[in-house]
């Protein structure tokens, strides 16, 4: 196997196999050689993200070791140095890749595309569910939203065309076919492949020291059940849910659209320093974040968001490979300015307000900063300073008004904003239902 690598923009390096050197052996040869990479725990890795025949390393150049090389070269020649001969090898028994069983209740409204997929195919909906779960897939990468397993294997016969219009509201846990694939959807979401079957199954939960439950390289069967065998089998997933205390945005049904309540935000942790911890399943530089209580009182009430309102830090990094993205602030020099002025650690969460912000209410005396975009900001009436500490009495109004330069502000208040760590960062990922939603 011959791979070629090249840079992708400023921060990553992609090793790409030649045209040719394809196919199911070579896609979880560079899913084993991807998880070999993840265990070399280099402070500069953010993550290692493999696909159908790339890897893609991504790296943060301030950490790099001092080398007269480029950050990219550097890491180009490290990335060589560990693939060679690492890809030209066979596959040995631990680099297979596990065999993971998927229990799917085909056809009826969990398949409402069985039938017309069948007829395409010349076949009876008996023999295409026959064939579908006789096959062994190989997920070639996790990507589109968490937990997403874009399955190769598909036999031939049985492929189908997207949808020409795509369904608005797919079923968590709906399993597809489409382009010569399968694959099955982790949340609620539009999509457009057929739907054959639905797996009672959580397929991502972040609250699991691993939380997607399949990674590039598996090894996938579907193995068909009935009406009341999937029955138990969603009652016991709610009830491991339910026991565990994980919301329901969180345990696989996607993240929740936002409601017109008022929300309790801030004030409420000390968050730590520049400091970095490694989150539990990152196996790379998780975003630090340090200890607290998480629901010690509530300082802001956020009684309009405005446009789009969210709480950021720095971001949450670790976890592209399981489609999870970095979230985080888009401009992180005016969040950690914030913090700073407020006396947080500069890695602490604060409100990010973009294009138009919303109306705040302080609830307890309050050190707070705003950085950031210009968006007319008063409390109770009066101009609110930017760019400086401000302490504001309780039941001060604080109104941004519509960006008049930039796009995005951050309002921090002493003390950080108390929302849950997950998966080693505050930060909102709206699709993946994590943060301060």
């Amino acid at each position: 196997m011959d791979y070629v690598i090249h840079p992708f923009g400023d921060r990553a390096a992609v090793a790409r196999l030649r045209a040719g050197d394809g196919g199911t052996e070579a896609r979880r040869r560079l899913a084993a050689a991807a998880e070999r990479l993840r265990l070399c725990q280099e402070s500069w890795l953010t993550d290692i993200v493999p696909a159908y025949e790339t890897i893609t390393v991504l790296y943060d150049p301030d950490k790099l070791p001092l080398s007269e090389k480029t950050p990219y070269r550097y890491v180009a020649d490290w990335l060589d140095g560990r693939l060679a001969g690492r890809l030209q090898a066979g596959i040995g028994a631990e680099d297979a890749g596990r065999l993971v069983e998927i229990p799917v209740r085909y056809g009826g409204d969990c398949g409402p595309d069985l039938a017309e997929a069948a007829e395409r195919a010349g076949l009876s909906a008996h023999e295409y569910i026959k064939r579908h779960a006789d096959a062994e897939y190989t997920a070639a990468m996790i990507g589109f939203m968490p937990g997403f397993p874009y399955l190769t294997g598909l036999p031939e016969e049985l492929d189908q065309p997207r949808k020409a219009k795509p369904r608005l509201s797919v079923p968590a846990g709906s399993v597809g076919v489409a382009a010569g694939q399968s694959c099955i959807y982790p949340f609620e979401t539009p999509g457009g492949w057929q739907l054959i079957g639905r797996t009672p199954v959580r397929l991502f939960d972040p609250e699991r020291a691993e939380p997607s439950l399949i990674r590039a390289g598996v090894r996938i069967r579907f193995v068909p059940v009935g009406e009341a065998e999937f029955a138990r089998m969603a009652g016991e997933q709610d009830s491991a849910r339910n026991e565990n205390g994980v919301s329901a945005a969180k345990a696989g049904n996607g993240p929740k659209p936002a409601s017109d309540e008022k929300s309790d935000f801030a004030g409420t942790d000390r968050e730590g320093g520049e400091g970095t911890e490694t989150a539990p399943g990152t196996g790379l530089s998780g975003a630090g974040v340090g200890g607290g209580s998480e629901d010690a009182g509530c300082g802001l009430r956020v009684v309009r968001p405005g446009v789009a309102a969210s709480v950021q830090d720095l971001g949450r990094f670790g976890y592209r490979h399981i489609g999870v993205g970095s979230s985080g602030a888009m401009d992180s020099y005016a969040l950690q300015v914030a913090n700073l002025l407020t006396g947080n650690g500069i890695d602490s969460a604060a409100i990010e307000f973009a294009v138009a912000g919303g109306e705040l209410l302080a609830e307890t005396e309050l050190l707070i900063a705003l950085c950031g975009a210009y968006m007319v900001p008063t409390v109770d009436g009066e101009e609110l300073p930017m760019w400086r500490p401000v302490l504001v009495k309780r039941g001060a109004v604080i109104r941004l008004r519509g960006a008049s330069s930039g796009c995005r502000a951050y309002l921090a208040a002493a003390g950080g904003i108390g929302v849950p760590v997950v998966m080693g960062s505050r930060s909102t990922d709206a699709r993946a239902g994590l943060g301060g939603l």
